[in-house]
């Protein structure tokens, strides 16, 4: 059993947790992650309310049993470690998130080199690994690579997994895990703003502040694995805590030429800007 700290919170694992960070606090631990027999799984994804919590079973690779102080991993005797991981990463700790009453935004995050903290958030394949990966090889901490989480009385305050990232897929489908030193692993850190990866443009792009109303909409759109609440019956709860945070943090779309992976000089500055929690016009 490894003693580990992600979302801010101590963990005790007997799994692999990619992103998560070696920690030498006391004291009990707020979610064990614990290795089960290995079992065959189904034939499709499911997700189940249970009298202890949730289920969720991926075909080929485990079911993890998802409690309010531990998640089961029962792995399928022919799944890749990697993807048993993979999963439980991607999906059994947002639902546990979920689960103890966190709003979890599908983003990364970074701490920048001058200080303030920014969320980049859009769909899968927009970028916001690839963004996170000049920021960090540039000197940003890392909060979060692919899920950050809020809890109502900590307000813009974001945590993650800070102890890497996911590169892009490699030729054989598979994501490779980048691990980053621990001077730049940040367990959380509040939000000067949080970024909207928007459609591509032919021109410059640009940034452009949401309104309140859109903000709590896209909030609510960028929800990672949105099911869950709905399953736990806390959609009422998560509306009002979207709108909490839209009130806390200002939410901008990000609109980035076609074609253009790397950051310019001019979004350089933009992001720093930000970060030290100035309004672009």
């Amino acid at each position: 059993m490894q003693r580990l700290i992600g979302y801010g919170l101590r963990l005790d694992a007997q799994l692999a947790v990619p992103g998560a960070v070696p920690d030498d606090r006391d004291g009990p631990a707020d979610l064990s992650i614990l290795r089960d027999p290995p079992q065959s799984t189904g034939e499709a994804p499911v997700y189940a309310r249970t009298d202890a919590g949730l289920c969720f079973v991926c075909p080929g690779v485990a079911s993890y049993r998802i409690a309010a102080q531990s998640i089961h991993v029962a792995p399928d005797p022919d799944a890749r470690p990697d993807m048993i991981t993979g999963m439980l990463v991607a999906t059994a700790l947002p639902a546990w998130l979920w689960l103890r009453g966190r709003f979890v935004l599908h983003a990364g995050a970074v701490r920048l080199s001058g200080g303030g903290a920014i969320a980049i958030a859009g769909a899968s394949g927009s970028g916001k690994s690839t963004i996170l990966a000049q920021l960090a090889a540039a000197g940003a901490a890392v909060i979060g690579d692919d899920t950050i989480a809020f809890s109502r009385d900590t307000g813009a305050l974001a945590s993650g997994l800070g102890g890497g990232w996911f590169s892009a897929r490699d030729d054989g489908g598979a994501r490779p895990f980048v691990a980053v030193d621990m001077r730049q692993s940040c367990s959380g850190a509040a939000l000067a703003a949080i970024l909207l990866l928007d459609q591509r443009c032919e021109g410059e792009g640009g940034l452009m502040r949401i309104d309140p109303v859109a903000a709590v909409a896209a909030l609510l759109t960028h929800r990672h694995r949105p099911r869950v609440p709905a399953l736990l019956g806390r959609t009422v709860e998560v509306l009002h805590d979207a709108t909490l945070l839209a009130g806390t943090i200002p939410l901008y779309s990000w609109r980035r030429r076609a074609g253009v992976a790397t950051l310019t000089p001019a979004e350089w500055a933009m992001l720093e800007r930000i970060g030290m929690g100035k309004e672009i016009e």
